[in-house]
């Protein structure tokens, strides 16, 4: 039994208490049972704080759908635009984590690890969308501050996620040398649970136009706040699967290592259903090969992503923009770099 704990106290948002109890019961020699659960704390970022830029984006148009520049304003939290739209204070994230899992020693070269995990997070702090002067009310807040739309970070969503570890190894003499094999896969999947609609921004929205909110323009503010494709981001960005398998081989000064990498799928869900795309599961290879020259140096060459594999592209214009880059930049299962190829020559002193 492990037991930690942890008291902090901060100039700007107070003080916080977090703990961690970690359980392992050793049922036999080669099988055990473990467990943890903890609370967490995040402050927010420099960034998230004090960010603030004016910048022209090219915004699809309401009623056409065409591209048109807007002066769009991310405002930090203690600016006036952000006091006008009714934002508050940024406040620390919270969360608590807990997992169980079992480890087993089958056999003297082959282990089994599998985990079970949930993260709770709430007032989770997000980038808005863009609140812009094409609402009358909206238009009225904008005007003293020269731009057409504004977006602010503030902590409106709670979210969760859940997922399993496995993990394998396997070790055996193989000729004169030792062959090591070793798997290792993660599914996972983040729900948002709740979207927390700021109450000074619903009093700035009925001040401007003089009246109380509608149901649906709470339903309309709340999309403004944290829109469908915001929360796709948070919810498919990642592959919910990832699949890798290994196999080291080694022999006095020779060593060689092969690995393939499954990242399952992901979708793009854009604030328009129509533009919806699905980018396949993919499968990257690793090839390692090196000697020991001399002791201490190493000559390896290898490639990383070998058979120069890239995302699935963008099939609906819609999703591709102005500048014509084919590759989703919001959800994503690997870089678009393509494949790397190295040598290297490496001393260890």
């Amino acid at each position: 039994v492990d037991v930690g704990g942890r008291f902090e106290q901060y100039s700007d948002f107070g003080s916080t208490s977090t703990g961690k109890l970690a359980l392992r019961l050793a049922l036999s020699d080669a099988l055990a049972l473990r467990a943890t659960a903890s609370n967490g704390f995040r402050a927010p970022s420099l960034h998230q704080v004090w960010f603030n830029s004016v910048s022209t984006q090219f915004v699809a148009d309401e009623v056409t759908g065409e591209l048109v520049p807007r002066e769009v304003l991310t405002a930090n939290n203690s600016s006036p635009v952000a006091k006008a739209f009714g934002i508050g204070s940024l406040e620390p994230e919270t969360s608590v984590n807990t997992s169980a899992g079992i480890t087993a020693q089958l056999m003297d070269n082959f282990s089994l690890t599998a985990d079970y995990y949930q993260i709770a997070i709430e007032d989770r702090i997000v980038l808005t969308g863009r609140f812009s002067d094409s609402n009358e009310g909206y238009a009225a807040i904008l005007a003293p501050f020269r731009a057409t739309a504004a977006q602010f970070f503030t902590n409106s969503v709670n979210t969760s996620t859940s997922g399993v570890d496995l993990v394998a190894s396997y070790s055996a003499a193989l000729g004169a040398g030792a062959l090591s094999l070793s798997a290792a896969a993660n599914f996972t999947q983040t729900s948002v649970d709740e979207i927390m609609i700021p109450e000074g921004l619903i009093a700035a929205f009925e001040n401007a136009n003089d009246r109380q909110a509608t149901a649906e323009e709470r339903t309309a503010i709340e999309g403004l706040l944290f829109d469908r494709e915001a929360r796709n981001r948070l919810e498919d960005a990642l592959p919910r699967t990832k699949v890798s398998v290994s196999a080291r081989y080694s022999q006095d000064a020779f060593s060689a290592l092969v690995r393939a990498t499954n990242y399952g799928p992901v979708e793009y869900k854009p604030n328009n259903p129509d533009n919806d795309e699905t980018f396949s599961a993919k499968t990257l290879l690793d090839v390692d090969v090196s000697y020991q020259m001399l002791p201490g140096l190493r000559l390896s060459v290898g490639a990383n992503n070998l058979l120069n594999t890239f995302p699935d592209e963008h099939e609906k214009d819609a999703n591709i923009g102005s500048r014509g880059f084919v590759y989703s930049r919001r959800v994503m299962q690997f870089g678009t770099n393509g494949g790397f190829y190295y040598g290297r020559l490496s001393f260890d002193l």
